[in-house]
């Protein structure tokens, strides 16, 4: 896997929430191509939101058994267990 590093991070996580992304035919620009609908650049802020401000409504797509991203057919995710709450 080309996220190795990252992913043997996330692995490590266990006191806080963690979420694991990975875009699917993705390249190094992908987040450029796909602009705000791309995942990369929504998940960011929604990420962001939720993290830095608050925000509950943008809990829908990490959060619980029916995340948003967790059904979306762009990616494969891995929460850790503070995910789904």
């Amino acid at each position: 896997m080309k996220c190795d590093g990252v992913k043997t991070v996330f692995l490590t996580v266990k006191d806080q929430p963690a979420f694991f992304i990975d875009e699917l035919n993705s390249d190094h620009g992908w987040w450029v191509y796909q602009g705000a609908n791309g995942v990369s650049l929504s998940a960011a802020a929604a990420w962001f939101r939720v993290h830095l401000m608050n925000d509950t409504a943008n809990r829908k797509y990490f959060y619980g058994p029916n995340c948003t991203f967790c059904s979306d057919s762009r990616v494969k995710v891995e929460r850790n267990s503070l995910m789904t709450q």
